[in-house]
């Protein structure tokens, strides 16, 4: 969820050298933020599977 429009107004306007550093570094801090939450998606269940008990054969 973007709580701010920084990132918006990037997109809107795509020109990062209107934003002041504090602006950008938000928006860095966003994008490495869902950048770390997707990656934390694909990796969490192969580590849930490879922790679950073998299965037993009958």
């Amino acid at each position: 969820m973007v709580r701010n429009d920084v990132l918006l107004k990037v997109i809107h306007y795509k020109n990062v050298e209107a934003l002041t550093n504090y602006e950008l570094l938000k928006v860095v801090h966003l994008l490495f933020g869902v950048v770390l939450q997707i990656f934390v998606f694909i990796i969490v269940p192969s580590l849930v599977r490879n922790m679950s008990p073998p299965k037993r054969s009958q």
